[in-house]
């Protein structure tokens, strides 16, 4: 996603902004048509056409859908993924992920309400396991304490039917407002070209499908801007945690803005679990100091990350293997 992010802003050539964490309040119509966002942060922006992409957020029904990032099975060897038969008919992948594994994928039905966003309860994970248990052996020995990270999102379902819709969907809105539903990462640059050819025609607007950008790669973007300075390649948190390059990179070049932000969406670092207190207190310490943090904002921030670790049974984080 930020690889696209990136190549947005270099193809706009000055006339692409991207915002993050700025909520679009309401939309401002005249004549029955969508002229105007009315934002948190940036007031009102006028705007001729409108490509909706707030997903779930804005449909009546949903479905969660999660992997569990465990210690690793005895059976899980080396860097090979594998899919196991499940007696559902559905296949439980098991993939190597950092020294430990993720297991899934289990989808159950949500109590959807859009405007709280995601609630997580904490007896689905004692369902994700009782599901996975049937599939193998050492699966059935999966615990709670062997659960280290939780990945849960929401996905579309269809309305007459409780299970995951798996149709992209593309549609004007009596208001003008193109809205997108997108299933699969990999159909989503054929979605996105209906989108913005739907929003042409309305508009009257010159269109034409032309090959594939290059992306933006971030990896070389990071290496270059850590390249500027030699004390970028070092690591926070005694040697365990993000290098200072990829923190300042995640904050200066990509809108970070929380130590979630940091942690959970610019780096790696608690992909597989809390990183530990030593790596998070430092890099909050860090995060402070470039965003002008005060202490109370600081000890609020440490609270939200370490909260999202609980699983509604984890008092203290466990830290994360080494690699």
């Amino acid at each position: 996603l930020l690889d696209y992010l990136h190549t947005a802003v270099r193809l706009g050539d000055g006339r692409t902004a991207v915002r993050n964490h700025c909520e679009v309040l309401d939309y401002v119509r005249s004549a029955g048509r969508v002229v105007a966002a009315r934002t948190s942060a940036l007031g009102e922006i006028a705007c001729r056409a409108v490509v909706d992409c707030s997903g779930v957020a804005a449909e009546p029904t949903a479905g969660l859908s999660m992997n569990l990032v465990v210690d690793r099975p005895g059976f899980c060897e080396g860097d090979r993924a594998m899919g196991l038969p499940h007696p559902d008919g559905r296949f439980v992948f098991v993939v190597p992920w950092r020294g430990r594994c993720m297991v899934g994928t289990w989808d159950r039905a949500y109590p959807h309400d859009p405007k709280p966003g995601l609630r997580f309860e904490s007896r689905w994970i004692d369902e994700c396991l009782a599901w996975l248990a049937p599939a193998h052996p050492e699966l059935a020995k999966l615990e709670r304490e062997s659960v280290h990270y939780v990945q849960a999102g929401l996905l579309p379902t269809e309305a007459e039917a409780p299970e995951l819709s798996r149709t992209d969907r593309v549609r004007v809105e009596p208001d003008g407002r193109v809205r997108v539903r997108g299933v699969k990462y990999t159909t989503a640059r054929a979605v996105a070209a209906r989108a913005v050819e739907q929003a042409a025609e309305l508009h009257g607007l010159p269109w034409e499908v032309g090959p594939p950008p290059r992306l933006f790669d971030r990896a070389e973007g990071l290496h270059e801007f850590s390249a500027e300075r030699s004390d970028r390649g070092e690591r926070l948190g005694g040697g365990a945690g993000p290098t200072l390059g990829e923190v300042l990179f995640g904050i200066d070049c990509e809108q970070a803005r929380s130590l979630s932000d940091v942690l959970l969406r610019r780096t790696s670092t608690a992909s597989v679990g809390h990183p530990g207190r030593q790596v998070v207190d430092e890099v909050a310490r860090f995060c402070a100091r470039r965003l002008g943090w005060t202490d109370d904002e600081l000890a609020t921030q440490v609270e939200r990350f370490d909260s999202d670790f609980r699983f509604g049974v984890f008092a203290e984080a466990r830290p994360s293997p080494p690699g």
